[in-house]
C-alpha cells in the first residue's frame, strides 16, 4: 500500500497485485485489524458498494458506547479485470489514514483464502553484538505505528559462529518483555543473551544485552574488560592456593577445602576461556536477526520492520 502524499497523491491508482479468477467465481474481501490500526483513537472499516468488485475504506472516531461517528472515506479498493487496485481518497488525512498500512485483506476465492498485508516492511540492520559494552539499542520509527499492545517482537535467526542456542521462553515477546538466548551444553558460564521490546508511547525500541553468571556468583553484563580482569584475579587466587596447598598435609582437613577451592577455580578458568574463543568469534560480526510485527487476530499478522538476512544459523 503507498502512503499518501509520501508516495502517492488521492486518485492514483496503484495495483496490489494480479487474481486470476474463473468466470462466474464469486470474490470476498474483508478487511482485518482496523479496530486497532490507529493506535486506539479511530477504526477503519471497509464496505463493499454495489453489485461491483468495488469497496470503500472509511476512518471513524469510536464513541463511548462502542459506536463510529465521523465516519470519512479515505481509500478504494477495486478488481479491475484481474488487477485488484489501491486508490486513496481525497479527503484522507496522511496522519491518520497511513495507519491503514498496520491492516491487511482477507480475499477470499471459492472457498480458498490469502492473506495480503497492507504493507511492505521496512527493512533495518540486524543488532550487531558489541561484548566490548555488553549491550546494544536499536531505535524504531515510532510514525503510524497501530495499538501498542497488538506489537510483537520475534527474532528470526542468529547470524555468525554462535553455539546451539535456545529462545526462551519463546522466540515471540510482547512489550515490555524480553526474549532470552541461551546456549545450552556449552562450556559458557550460563552466557545468555537478552533481547527486550521496549515499547512506549513515545518510543519503541530493542535493546540487545549479554549476562554471564560464574558459580556461586550473581549475573554481569559482559563486558571485555570486566571479564579479562575476572581471568587475572582467578589466575592470581589460583596460584596462591597452589602455593598454600604445598604447605598442607593432605591428612589436613583444609587440604580438601582448597583442592575444592582450586577445582572450582579450574571450572571457572575454562568457562572463562570458552567465553574469550566465543568473543573471539562474534564481537562486532554476530548479528541479531528480529521482525516487529502487529497481531491483526489469532491466524494474521502485519510484518512492519524486518531485518535484512545474510547468512544465517
Amino acid at each position: 500500500m503507498p502512503l499518501l502524499d509520501k508516495d502517492v497523491a488521492p486518485g492514483n491508482p496503484v495495483s496490489l497485485g494480479t487474481l486470476i479468477l474463473e468466470s462466474n467465481v464469486s470474490i470476498n474481501v474483508e478487511l482485518l485489524g482496523g479496530e486497532s490500526a490507529a493506535n486506539g483513537l479511530k477504526t477503519f472499516i471497509m464496505q463493499h458498494i454495489g453489485d461491483d468488485n468495488c469497496w470503500i475504506v472509511q476512518l471513524g472516531a469510536k464513541t463511548e458506547d462502542g459506536e463510529l461517528a465521523r465516519c470519512t472515506d479515505v481509500a478504494r479498493i477495486s478488481l479491475d479485470e484481474q488487477t485488484l487496485n489501491f486508490q486513496w481518497l481525497e479527503g484522507a488525512v496522511p496522519s491518520w489514514a497511513n495507519h491503514l498500512r498496520n491492516c491487511g485483506l482477507k480475499i477470499t476465492v471459492g472457498g480458498k483464502s490469502r492473506w495480503l498485508p497492507l504493507t511492505t516492511p521496512c527493512k533495518m540492520e540486524p543488532i550487531v553484538l558489541d561484548l566490548d559494552r555488553g549491550f546494544r539499542r536499536v531505535n524504531l520509527p515510532c510514525e503510524w505505528l497501530p495499538e501498542l499492545d497488538t506489537l510483537r517482537l520475534q527474532i528470526t535467526s542468529l547470524e555468525g559462529s554462535f553455539p546451539k542456542h535456545e529462545f526462551k521462553p519463546s522466540d515471540v515477546a510482547l512489550p515490555k518483555e524480553k526474549i532470552d538466548v541461551v546456549f545450552p551444553g556449552s562450556q559458557l558460564p550460563n552466557f545468555s543473551l537478552h533481547l527486550l521490546f521496549d515499547v512506549r508511547s513515545h518510543i519503541t525500541r530493542v535493546e540487545l544485552s549479554a549476562t554471564y553468571q560464574m558459580s556461586g556468583q550473581s549475573p554481569r553484563r559482559f563486558k571485555s574488560k570486566g571479564a579479562a580482569k575476572l581471568v587475572a584475579a582467578a589466575m592470581t587466587m589460583q596460584q596462591q592456593l597452589k602455593t598454600m596447598l604445598t604447605k598442607i598435609p593432605k591428612n589436613d582437613k583444609r587440604y580438601a577445602a582448597v583442592q575444592e577451592q582450586l577445582d572450582t577455580i579450574a571450572l571457572g578458568l575454562k568457562q572463562l576461556d570458552a567465553m574469550n574463543k566465543l568473543y573471539q568469534s562474534v564481537h562486532n560480526v554476530g548479528k541479531v536477526h528480529f521482525r516487529v510485527f502487529t497481531a491483526v487476530d489469532d491466524k494474521h499478522n502485519v510484518v512492519l520492520f524486518e531485518t535484512l538476512h545474510g547468512s544465517s544459523q
